[in-house]
């Protein structure tokens, strides 16, 4: 029998991989290296740094990590103790791309703003996770502008094709989106992409959303910004230091969340999917069939009001405002030891969020060529106006 060690929150484990071993679970970020010593893989989380004195004693053979990012792992290790790597890129691309969705509905229902009035959204890091943000706010009218020099420069044949712009344009952008990996070297490092001068150009009615790795914003120095430019609207679901985060900069965005951009349970469970679906390979495990039924959330039927508002539709899978407060409430008061161990349980202790196909609403308003091309299931649109 296989030695499996694994996150305790990654979800389906028992489903998909009990057939295969005996599953030894950790919590969170508490990985003792001892438990690796006879272990055959581990299966983790963005929670954990991987590195050389973390497995050079162990016997792994794969590590596999239900993740979209990987910069929690140092690969070049990896590779020199002859241990294989996996994530799971694009597997919950959609479920970030409604959580973008869900700030900017929820940012146009506060300040009465009409989302067919041809707003520019910049989409800086256009890989999987960007295009997803992409089309969704094409299908809300945005004009998009794409800031990705990597991308720019391998002439992508896309129809029609993008509108690349230098990241000075793409800050003067109405919606500013932050989809890039975090990294330190190269020709186009990323950290603190956003750093003073950057955030500062930045105008004070925009819409700045990162849902990509803390690093890539100077944290310091946008909390500094913001004493002065409060009408700029921030929305953060990464930080600096995760889980001991900026407390005085959640006071200050207008929308803070613990990393949870891409959590929806469809997300989640494909994230164990694709890893486990590698992990038959290197193992020569058969692979068993997937019911996609079990991705599902369900929710009640919704009969939307005739002044329904997009943000009113999007509440009923994700209240992102509801998220917002409940953090706040959670860390509020508490010391830094304490409110970071919050943090991190909101996030090993999340809900089951549904993705817009999991709801089924009649929408009889203007509303409803949006909700269905956003994905909502909707049926009866008998009366429009």
């Amino acid at each position: 029998m296989f030695k499996i060690i694994a996150d305790e929150a990654i979800p389906w484990l028992d489903e998909l991989f009990a057939e295969q071993g005996e599953i030894h679970r950790y919590s969170g970020r508490d990985l003792d290296p001892n438990l690796l010593e006879d272990a055959d893989l581990l299966l983790i989380r963005s929670t954990v740094k991987i590195d050389r004195n973390l497995l050079e004693n162990s016997a792994v053979k794969l590590v596999a990590s239900a993740t979209v990012g990987c910069d929690h792992v140092d690969k070049t290790a990896l590779d020199e103790l002859g241990i294989d790597f996996v994530h799971a890129p694009g597997c919950n691309a959609n479920a970030v791309a409604e959580y973008v969705i869900s700030a900017i509905a929820w940012h146009a229902r506060q300040e009465k703003i009409d989302l067919g009035g041809k707003l520019t959204a910049a989409i800086i890091g256009c890989g999987r996770i960007g295009r997803q943000v992409k089309h969704k706010l094409e299908l809300l009218g945005f004009n998009i502008i794409v800031n990705d020099p990597p991308v720019a420069l391998s002439n992508p044949a896309v129809d029609p094709p993008w509108t690349f712009a230098s990241l000075d344009e793409a800050l003067n952008a109405d919606v500013i989106c932050l989809h890039t990996p975090l990294t330190h070297g190269g020709d186009f490092p990323t950290h603190h992409l956003l750093d003073h001068d950057r955030l500062e150009r930045i105008k004070d009615s925009a819409v700045l959303i990162n849902a990509a790795r803390g690093g890539v914003i100077d944290n310091r120095a946008l909390s500094s910004l913001l004493d002065d430019k409060t009408e700029l609207n921030v929305v953060l679901d990464v930080w600096e230091n995760e889980p001991d985060i900026d407390w005085d900069l959640l006071s200050k965005v207008k929308i803070g969340t613990p990393h949870v951009a891409g959590h929806s349970w469809r997300g989640k469970v494909m994230g164990t999917v694709m890893i486990y679906q590698y992990a038959c390979k290197v193992f020569g495990w058969k692979e068993q069939a997937i019911d996609e039924q079990a991705f599902r959330v369900p929710l009640p039927h919704y009969k939307c009001p005739h002044d329904v508002q997009l943000y009113d539709l999007v509440s009923k899978c994700y209240d992102i405002e509801a998220e917002t407060a409940q953090l706040r409430r959670r860390t509020a008061a508490k010391s830094a030891t304490d409110a970071a161990w919050e943090f991190d349980n909101f996030r090993k202790k999340y809900y089951r969020r549904p993705e817009f196909s999991d709801l089924t609403c009649e929408v009889k308003t203007s509303i409803s060529d949006h909700a269905k091309s956003l994905g909502f299931n909707v049926i009866d649109q008998s009366l429009k106006f």
